[in-house]
């Protein structure tokens, strides 16, 4: 799975996702590819571009813009918006042991 991560989240859970599945995940981060204070349509954007599911914590404002995505029939990928700290890591993990790419895309998923 390829992913991109907002700047809001941790550092940490970007290199630990990195170690714990090399193989299986591709991981990038908002800052990394220059989308720091980006606008959110041009993070989703770049994420469509690049094939990349978006895992934020911005449920606000991201999910308003991926949804009129799709429903322009732009690519969406797919968004997994975090609202906690606490367990994004055994979240994040079941979602690249039992999904697969196709499951995220044109969809938000919203992890308590």
């Amino acid at each position: 799975m390829r992913f991109l991560v907002d700047e809001h989240i941790p550092l940490a859970v970007t290199r630990q996702l990195q170690r714990r599945y090399p193989q299986q995940v591709d991981v990038v981060r908002v800052v990394e590819v220059g989308l720091k204070g980006a606008a959110d349509p041009a993070v989703l954007a770049w994420a469509a571009e690049q094939n990349r599911i978006l895992i934020t914590r911005d449920k606000a404002t991201i999910t308003r813009f991926a949804y009129e995505r799709v429903a322009q029939g732009l690519a969406m990928p797919g968004v997994i918006t975090l609202t906690r700290q606490l367990a994004i890591l055994q979240e994040l993990a079941l979602i690249v042991e039992c999904g697969v790419p196709e499951d995220l895309r044109g969809a938000v998923y919203f992890i308590p």
